[in-house]
């Protein structure tokens, strides 16, 4: 009876072992995992600055165009006073 409780003994510290393993193994990939989400949420702010970025630089190009056709209607129209006034 003695010998069967040691191979019992034995049997539960082998079990004890494979849990803090298969424990480990969790802990380990969850750190993994972990990891990777902080990556991909830094890539996520580095995308989202670039569109951010984007957009800025949209907005200002528009703006832009929006100056100069009216800039060119105004002198469109100076011609055309002038030319109905002088011409």
């Amino acid at each position: 009876m003695g010998g069967s409780d040691l191979f019992g003994i034995l049997r539960c510290a082998q079990d004890d072992s494979k849990g803090d393993d298969s424990t480990a193994e969790a802990t380990a990939q969850a750190e993994d995992s972990m990891a990777q989400s902080i990556d991909l949420t830094a890539q996520a702010n580095d995308s989202m600055a670039e569109a951010d970025d984007l957009m800025a630089r949209a907005d200002a190009r528009r703006e832009r165009a929006r100056q100069l056709r009216d800039r060119g209607f105004l002198r469109l129209l100076f011609l055309v006073g002038y030319v109905l006034v002088w011409g």
